[in-house]
């Protein structure tokens, strides 16, 4: 042991004289230096010393093979120095990567005059170099990593074709693909979308496969996989190709090529996309569920699919435990949501159509508007006010809390516009079963014409203007004016803080067309609360009448 500039050093003993003692000076050459341990391992031949120190160092070319000798063996590297290059120094890696066991090199010792082939010699980096041992069918003697050459012909990248068929032998299955093997060399997988054309809805055809399996599949193309059990200064871009097989029925039956190219990916999704159909049914694979609320889904190696997780059931209790529910490498079939922006929305409760039932994500409650949903990651809709509750309320957003989940009917689809409603008569069976033929107290408005002339409505304040007077809400596409004449039979002054917006009322149907025009006056409000007694063959009491008028004036006085 010695010291280098108050470090401590190792000096092989074969490299120091006889004469040498405790706390003499000797010269050496510097083999390897730990920068962790600070320490430093030394070689003191006299032979070397004076050899470094008079030689003039040649430059190296990569590639080229070198005459060296071994002055420095540990269980990881050799250090080899190269006489004709002026006395150079490189290092040999033992192993390219932890599996790596090469016995050829148990044959190899320091001081051994060895052939060396130069892999990297840049400027300011250390010198790599790899050891170039004679070839030989004994077991154990391939370099670098090199398995013994098999009993069986070896199957070589020049021979093989795309569009062939050929037996391969599966290494091992992952959750989504299984990793196979052509001959000796050839590695590639089959994507678990290639596995088969009628998948079983819930499990993966992955799990009908074992280490060792022969089977028999079509070579479909090559993807660059990079690799990274390699050290950066040993392997700096390494990349291998990986064939594509598939082993779906169609593929191997068909006579047609369709071969998978690893830059055509993205032109693979855009293209897949333009051929779908919103409603259309697909099939593929869960690949990873997420913590933002998606199921991501794989349709093929380069097309995927994503689902919001409040499509993915009919219940609340089943969209709440929505992550126990899917597994990688689970099949589903499911219908295309949405295709904007080059992208797959895919539900599991149906298509986006008129009268189709959701549940859906409580994002906001507008006043005078009505609440804000979401439906997907992409699909946002309003529900009005009008299509909150099917009786209205004097506080209709109160129930709504926001990131709660509410269920709810598509009442208008379009590219730009999104109605939905919460209507018990639009999205409850047993609700209509249960009220059978009564009616409705305040019932869908949807087009002018559902509404008489003559006839008592409720609505809500939607806005109002010094000019033209208060709009009232009696639908979701139904819109009617009361002009300041007819809000009360009594000149108001200050009428506007009466009529804040979303304020509910009771309105008395004037005209229709060309547009609706109504009457907030009680004379008029009572004349039309009789005619519906009358119309419903009641007999309708002169202070039934009066009592109701009395809550329409303490309600706006």
């Amino acid at each position: 042991m010695v010291k280098v500039e108050n470090r401590p050093g190792f000096v092989p003993l074969d490299t120091l004289s006889s004469q040498e003692h405790v706390g003499g000076t000797v010269r050496g050459v510097i083999l390897d230096h730990d920068p962790a341990a600070h320490s430093y391992v030394l070689s003191c031949s006299a032979e070397l010393v004076a050899a470094v120190e008079g030689a003039k160092k040649k430059r190296l070319a990569e590639g080229e093979e070198e005459n060296g000798r071994i002055v420095l063996a540990t269980e990881e590297f050799f250090v080899v120095v190269i006489p004709g290059k002026g006395h150079r120094f490189g290092y040999v890696h033992k192993r390219q990567h932890l599996n790596d066991h090469f016995k050829a090199y148990k044959s190899v010792k320091c001081g051994d005059e060895v052939k060396v082939v130069v892999h990297r010699a840049k400027k300011g980096k250390p010198v790599l170099l790899a050891l170039s041992l004679p070839d030989s069918t004994e077991e154990g003697s391939a370099p670098q990593g090199e398995k013994r050459k098999s009993k069986e012909e070896d199957v070589k990248f020049d021979h093989i074709k795309i569009g062939e068929v050929y037996s391969i032998t599966v290494r091992n299955a992952k959750a989504l693909q299984l990793n196979v093997q052509l001959g000796r060399k050839i590695k590639g997988r089959v994507h678990i979308t290639e596995i088969t054309d009628t998948p079983e809805e819930g499990s993966s055809p992955i799990n009908q496969f074992k280490h060792g399996d022969i089977i028999q599949a079509k070579l479909i193309g090559f993807r660059h996989s990079k690799t990274f059990r390699y050290l950066p200064i040993t392997r700096t871009n390494f990349v291998m190709s990986v064939g594509e097989f598939s082993l779906r029925k169609s593929v191997l039956e068909s006579t047609k090529t369709r071969e998978i190219k690893e830059d055509e990916k993205v032109d693979e999704a855009k293209d897949y996309i333009s051929t779908l159909v919103l409603g259309q049914q697909i099939t593929g694979f869960v690949r990873s569920v997420d913590h933002n609320g998606f199921v991501w889904i794989c349709i093929s190696p380069g097309v995927e699919a994503r689902l919001w997780y409040t499509l993915t059931a009919t219940t609340k209790e089943d969209i709440e435990g929505w992550k126990e529910r899917f597994t990688v490498g689970q099949a589903i079939t499911a219908t295309v949501f949405n295709t904007k922006d080059n992208r797959i929305d895919v539900s599991l409760v149906g298509p986006l159509t008129v009268g189709s039932k959701f549940w859906a994500l409580v994002k906001g409650t507008m006043p005078g508007i009505g609440v804000k949903l979401q439906l997907s990651a992409r699909d946002w809709g309003i529900a009005p006010l009008t299509e909150l509750n099917d009786h209205y309320t004097k506080e209709p957003l109160a129930k709504f809390a926001e990131d709660t989940l509410v269920q709810c009917a598509v009442v208008e689809s379009g590219d730009k516009r999104l109605v939905l409603s919460t209507r018990k008569s639009r999205i409850s069976q047993r609700w209509k079963k249960a009220v059978g033929n009564r009616k409705v107290i305040n019932p869908v408005i949807s087009v002018p014409t559902d509404l008489e002339v003559g006839g008592v409505y409720s609505g809500y304040v939607k806005s109002h203007s010094a000019a033209a007077g208060v709009f009232i809400s009696l639908g979701h596409n139904v819109v009617g004016r009361t002009l300041l004449k007819n809000m009360s039979d009594n000149y108001l002054k200050n009428w506007e803080p009466m009529f804040p917006l979303g304020k509910l009322v009771k309105v008395y149907i004037l005209n229709i067309e060309p547009k609706v025009e109504l009457s907030m006056k009680i004379s008029d409000l009572k004349k039309g609360q009789k005619k519906e007694r009358e119309e419903e063959g009641s007999e309708a009491g002169e202070e039934d009448v009066q009592k109701c008028l009395d809550d329409i004036l303490l309600e706006r006085y």
